[in-house]
């Protein structure tokens, strides 16, 4: 997935590897969505339709980051 150098409406501010690294191992959807350079909104959906991997606490969304970071192509996935 090459994330685009044109910011997305709706989307927050991308984050670098380094700042991910320093991220908790379960990331909220808006953590995610910068992750990726999506709306928030994207990612909700694609959590809800079980194409990004991710577990519901609640009534929360939590994504782990390293298979986040493996699918978005920015780590081996180790």
């Amino acid at each position: 997935m090459k994330i685009s150098e044109r910011p997305v409406r709706g989307a927050v501010p991308c984050a670098t590897v380094d700042e991910m690294e320093a991220w908790p191992e379960l990331l909220s959807v808006r953590q995610a969505a910068a992750v990726l350079a999506m709306p928030v909104r994207s990612v909700y959906n694609l959590c809800a339709r079980g194409e990004l991997p991710a577990v519901k606490l609640g009534s929360t969304w939590r994504v782990n980051r390293r298979r986040l970071m493996a699918l978005a192509g920015l780590t081996d996935g180790e």
